[in-house]
């Protein structure tokens, strides 16, 4: 008896910058080059038209593999084994767009420069749970190429990844959906995983009309839905879009592209394209195709690209660039290709300037660098502040001259058994020997710890989110100081019991501001909303801790003067009486 025939299959889907009709040549679409034994099929699913095309890769003679030479050399045993990977590709038009959705090795004919580059993310922005993602990968423009990949299998936060959030270019990124209305979903569970690029690698529908219906409803995700509120500025950092503009950058480039390297090393950097990474760990050659082809190559460097560029003539050489294209080898020898090749300017990070303002080439690609930070700062600044805080303190008796440590002890008299006052109670270990860290002003008794501060600028402000931070990290990392700090706890009252593994898990900054003005992004001095939403994001992204920030009322003869409640998740570091630079995650 057969089991019951699956309804879903693991493909990429890729939305290429093609318009319709599918031609019959569709080299100009897909990189037939290293595919052999091919068939190709016009075929109709579910009313559009697709064309499909299937065969299979292998080593560039079609004998045997690079290393089988090597290998009956060493061994002295004939070895002649071919290379082979099967593949199929489907190219189908939906809703006036060209789709490609690869089967096995098939996503690897497809060509990178008609990907559309922002499909998967936008995909993913929209649907993704922002609480549990998988990996991503980021790269930041302007930091001479650096990419960073994080992996988290049982899922973190997205502020678990460290994103900067006016900086980044999310380039991968993998989690779960949810509600989705896809084939996928109504198998037996509503929670899908996926991964999105440029392409999104999940299950689709086998038969014609589910998977035709699926790439439909993506679409719709696509056009229609708004982006998840803790994942939209991943999509709002876009490339320059300024004909003028782009015209300067590639004059500028252009010049660069004519000089020697030791002229240019600070300018100009070598990458890896971001679809290109996990291929690269597998590269062990390469070949440059520049008007001319060089290579193979063993180790690619900066000087191979400019040594071709630099006989080209000016005005011309970031044209040609981008027509040619780098390929990548798995064997030394440049028979078994990776993939389709990548164009030639996806492999520099550029970087510019214009005036005051600077701009970096990412994956071919210009970018402003740090465009929009001030709009993003402003908006982090208004998060978390407007975050709400179940912790009410009194007001502050400043018309009585009340000091910090005077303020503090009144809350616990005034809160018993609600807070603990551990003002100027250092601990110490065998780092803070000396004067010991201050873990906090007051000890919630749900294991909370408020950092209190009555600031007329932004210095006192720096000193707590600095003290704050340093705090935690002592905790965090010093059993010493873990064990001092539980002890201090119980030794100061006995009814308040910790345990030895202690570390806080909420954060709270509570700020009398002046002589008793609103806090928010208008009254918070410039220095300190910087460094407030830096510390905010060390805490929750490396430490785990929310972060919240409260006003405290000015009480001035019979009157209060009410201050604006806003708390949030947020964290600081500092020592006593010194201001640290603050460490941006």
């Amino acid at each position: 008896m057969q089991g019951k025939a699956r309804r879903t299959r693991s493909v990429t889907l890729y939305r290429l910058n093609v318009p319709p009709p599918i031609p019959d040549d569709i080299s100009t679409l897909v990189d037939l080059a290293m595919v052999h034994e091919r068939s190709t099929h016009r075929v109709d699913i579910a009313g559009s038209p697709a064309l499909w095309v299937h065969g299979v890769l292998e080593s560039a003679d079609g004998d045997a593999a690079a290393w089988c030479a090597d290998a009956a050399r060493t061994t002295g045993v004939p070895v002649s084994i071919a290379d082979r990977r099967s593949l199929g590709l489907l190219l189908i038009v939906v809703d006036d767009h060209v789709y490609a959705i690869g089967y096995g090795q098939g996503h690897r004919l497809v060509r990178d420069d008609l990907k559309d580059h922002r499909f998967g993310i936008a995909f993913a922005v929209r649907t993704f749970e922002a609480l549990h993602l998988t990996s991503l990968l980021r790269r930041r423009p302007g930091a001479r190429g650096r990419s960073d990949a994080t992996f988290a299998p049982a899922g973190l936060p997205i502020w678990g990844f460290g994103v900067e959030d006016h900086a980044d270019l999310v380039g991968r990124i993998a989690g779960r959906a949810h509600g989705l209305d896809l084939t996928c979903s109504s198998d037996e569970k509503d929670t899908v995983t996926v991964s999105a690029s440029a392409g999104i690698r999940m299950h689709l529908g086998i038969d014609p009309a589910c998977l035709k219906a699926d790439i439909e409803e993506i679409a719709r995700i696509c056009r229609e839905e708004e982006p998840r509120p803790d994942l939209e500025y991943i999509e709002r950092i876009q490339p320059v879009k300024d004909p003028a503009q782009i015209g300067e950058l590639d004059a500028a480039l252009d010049d660069r592209l004519g000089k020697p390297v030791e002229d240019v090393a600070n300018s100009l950097t070598l990458v890896v394209p971001t679809l290109r990474l996990i291929d690269y760990l597998r590269a062990n050659s390469f070949a440059i195709s520049l008007r001319t082809r060089v290579g193979p190559i063993e180790h690619l460097e900066l000087h191979h690209l400019l040594d071709r560029t630099r006989q080209l003539e000016s005005g011309t050489r970031v044209q040609a660039l981008r027509r040619g294209h780098v390929r990548l080898y798995s064997d030394h020898s440049g028979g078994d290709p990776i993939g389709p090749a990548t164009s030639a300017d996806k492999w520099l990070e550029a970087n510019v300037g214009l005036g005051a303002r600077r701009f970096s080439m990412v994956d071919g690609r210009w970018y402003e660098v740090d465009g929009g930070y001030l709009e993003r700062l402003r908006e982090s600044v208004e998060r978390v502040l407007g975050q709400r805080s179940d912790i009410r303190l009194p007001p502050w008796r400043v018309d009585d001259g009340e000091g910090e440590r005077s303020y503090n002890l009144r809350v616990q008299r005034e809160r018993p058994g609600e807070f603990l006052c551990l003002d100027r109670q250092g601990i110490k270990d065998r780092f803070h020997w000396r004067n010991g860290v201050e873990i906090c002003d007051l000890l919630g008794r749900d294991g909370t710890v408020v950092h209190v501060k009555h600031a007329h600028g932004s210095a006192p402000l720096s000193h707590l989110f600095t003290q704050a931070l340093l705090a935690v990290q002592t905790l965090r990392n010093s059993p010493e100081a873990r064990h001092a700090f539980v002890d201090q706890v119980e030794r100061l009252d006995q009814r308040w019991r910790l345990p030895e593994t202690f570390e806080p898990k909420r954060l709270v900054f509570a700020i009398l501001l002046k002589q008793g003005e609103p806090l928010g992004p208008d009254t918070l001095f410039p220095f300190a909303q910087v460094a407030l939403v830096q510390i905010e994001r060390t805490l929750k992204s490396v430490y785990d801790i929310d972060v919240e920030v409260i006003g405290i009322d000015a009480e001035t003869g019979n009157t209060a003067s009410r201050l604006r409640h806003v708390p949030t998740p947020r964290d600081g570091d500092a020592t006593d009486g010194a201001q640290l630079r603050l460490p941006v995650p």
